[in-house]
């Protein structure tokens, strides 16, 4: 009757069987309401949200378990039969920590595992981890110590045991709580002591911990494999990357030098550029069809070595009408200006309308000197 809705999301719900069981187990009508492609980043969004001071949005509790029983194993060191113990029961609430109580005299260690290994997924080992815990030393009198060990499962389900230390029993004073005084009766001068007993910190303990985690030394081997593999990639793409562009330049070259570019290079250079481009493609599906990346760009450099003059003149050859245009434009509207008796240009002296008209002609001179040629 706590449940209000039933909300499936996932792959696995597409499967007809799969919702009949989970219909027949809750005795209700299931909800396919939720995009299963948003869910994470909905679920991240009201996260935010509530953490957030500048949102307000209803109480929401996101509750969360642990799907499979953990249990910790000591040896025994006291002649007791307890030597296991299960700490997070299944469909414990996570976060959640637990404080355990040992007697000892020396370091000990405490290992964790899955207690029903037969409810893991195949091949899931059920050991979990190691917590080796040093520093442990017996009383002055001999006794063993009190050890207390914090194991907790964070937010995300990962064991740790967060601490660990001793604890000793002293005795302290305290007052005794009295009963309220009656009205026209006078408070007791002092209060009345008693002596107890309290448990309280002594000394913290090492905790080391070994698990089913890779140890420094192979992550810093795998990450540099990765790198390594990484770089190489990179330098497959750019080598794949610098034969396309040859044999791009190939084709694009051959049609050109036959036709724009034909009447701005030599007939003996345009025989030897054609003559280079026809080995250079014979070269690429031969032994060049795998090679590296500098001997496509050697390669590529030495054709354009002959090729990119002839393209630089087809190119001068276009544009400069258009710029000695534009220039021409320019020399005339600043000889307007000159010599213009405008009243918005009577501010410019004499001497500064003569010096603009000698640089207009000295530059009318050059247009028509450089396109004479």
């Amino acid at each position: 009757d706590d449940i209000y809705a039933i909300e499936l999301v996932g792959g696995s719900i597409r499967i007809p069987a799969v919702k009949q069981r989970l219909t027949e187990f809750f005795g209700r009508e299931l909800s396919y309401t939720l995009n299963q492609d948003e869910a994470v980043a909905r679920g991240c969004a009201l996260q935010c949200a509530i953490a957030s001071p500048v949102f307000r949005v209803r109480d929401f509790a996101v509750n969360d378990i642990t799907a499979h029983p953990i249990r910790f194993k000591w040896e025994d060191a006291n002649g007791s039969d307890d030597t296991s113990l299960d700490v997070f029961a299944r469909y414990n609430p996570i976060p959640s920590t637990k404080m355990l109580t040992f007697y000892r005299k020396q370091a000990f260690a405490i290992e964790a595992e899955y207690a029903d290994p037969t409810q893991l997924p195949p091949g899931t080992n059920a050991w979990i981890s190691r917590f080796d815990i040093k520093g442990v030393e017996p009383l002055e009198s001999g006794d063993l110590a009190t050890v207390k060990v914090k194991a907790r499962l964070d937010l995300s389900g990962v064991l740790n045991v967060t601490s660990a230390y001793t604890v000793e029993e002293v005795e302290v004073e305290e007052p005794v709580e009295q009963p309220e005084a009656k009205e026209g009766e006078e408070p007791a001068a002092a209060p009345e002591m008693r002596k107890v007993k309290k448990l309280v910190r002594k000394a913290d303990l090492t905790v080391l911990q070994a698990s089913q985690c890779l140890d420094a030394a192979t992550l810093t081997e795998l990450a540099k494999r990765e790198r390594e593999m990484h770089t190489a990639d990179l330098l497959v793409g750019a080598t794949e990357v610098a034969k396309n562009s040859l044999e791009e330049y190939i084709y694009e070259a051959r049609a050109k030098v036959e036709g724009d570019y034909a009447p701005f290079i030599e007939a003996a250079d345009q025989k030897q550029f054609l003559s280079n481009l026809m080995e250079a493609e014979d070269w690429l599906y031969d032994e060049g069809d795998d090679t590296t990346k500098d001997a496509y760009l050697e390669k590529l450099a030495g054709l354009k070595a002959l090729g990119e003059p002839a393209a630089e003149r087809f190119r001068e050859d276009k544009e400069r009408p258009k710029a000695a245009r534009e220039l021409r434009d320019a020399v005339a509207q600043w000889a307007d200006r000159a010599t213009s008796q405008e009243e918005r240009y009577a501010h410019i002296t004499p001497e500064e309308r003569q010096r603009v008209i000698d640089r207009v002609e000295k530059v009318q001179e050059w247009l028509d000197e450089k396109l004479e040629k």
